[in-house]
């Protein structure tokens, strides 16, 4: 069991990757760690030209990983990296965004591979606490406005559903797990949409009710993931942003915990923040 409070450094490797003698969010890590901060979460390649830099110089795009590492490690401080941040894949191997969901596509091959070498590197580092996918997957399928989402160019095929995040992220799972068979798999989901499972079924913005709720979050974790993961930011009515069953925010975390507790997975908010004005 284990319960801990850490931080988000969104560009802890990006500043590294874009500028090798930049050690600014290195010694962030430093401050952090004596600050009482115990793990980070970071994110992963985010441009096209990041996931370049991977596919054609893979040397040096580790070695600007290996300072990370390095500096966690010696600061003491946990990292989780957040490896498809912008699930943009797709894009890169010159595929529509659908082949999220075909396991024999290019875009899957990619995420093997990346996982696969990024697992030989830093599967032995002390420093790594947790594998997450990417940044608030599921709030990008089955929305009734994708249209206004697809890339210049794009077609329905561009407009990801529900059963794509599902293999998305269950196939990522089934990777790490070859390769790493204890720490923790994270999806790094945001909560559900208040209307998410009325987006799936009838491509309408009506809201769920708290069993639809249920559904969706239990569907949007799958297995073999080991978590149940959302962000969470109480800056509005918890009746408009998080679920209209919801009495207030801390009626929907509680109801989050028992969910996870039900499921028998920790739960883990990967984003936390609360309005200013409170």
């Amino acid at each position: 069991p284990y319960r801990g409070v850490g931080a988000n450094y969104f560009d802890l490797f990006l500043r590294v990757l874009h500028g090798p003698t930049n050690t600014t969010s290195l010694v962030g890590l430093d401050r952090l760690a004596k600050a009482g901060i115990p793990f980070v979460r970071f994110g992963g390649p985010v441009s096209e030209s990041d996931w370049r830099a991977y596919a054609d110089r893979p040397g040096d795009y580790f070695a600007c990983m290996d300072k990370v590492f390095r500096a966690a490690e010696k600061a003491g401080i946990g990292l989780i990296p957040s490896l498809f941040w912008s699930r943009n894949l797709p894009e890169f191997v010159g595929e529509p965004r659908d082949q999220w969901g075909n396991t024999a596509s290019r875009t899957h091959e990619l995420m093997r591979r990346y996982v696969a070498d990024f697992a030989a590197r830093y599967r032995d580092s002390p420093a790594l606490w947790a594998w997450e996918f990417g940044n608030e997957p599921n709030l990008s399928v089955d929305l009734p406005n994708a249209k206004q989402f697809r890339p210049p160019g794009g077609t329905e095929r561009d407009d990801l559903k529900s059963a794509h995040l599902v293999v998305m992220l269950s196939e990522f799972a089934k990777e790490v797990r070859r390769h790493d068979p204890h720490r923790a798999i994270l999806s790094g989901n945001s909560h559900p949409r208040p209307c998410a499972w009325h987006n799936t079924r009838e491509g309408s913005w009506a809201a769920d009710s708290q069993e639809q709720s249920r559904e969706v979050l239990l569907r949007d974790n799958p297995a073999p993931l080991d978590t149940i993961g959302i962000h969470f930011y109480g800056d509005a009515p918890a009746q408009k942003a998080v679920a209209a069953w919801a009495n207030d925010d801390a009626d929907y975390l509680r109801w989050a915990r028992g969910l996870a507790r039900e499921a028998g997975r920790p739960l883990f908010i990967g984003e936390f923040g609360l309005a200013s004005k409170d």
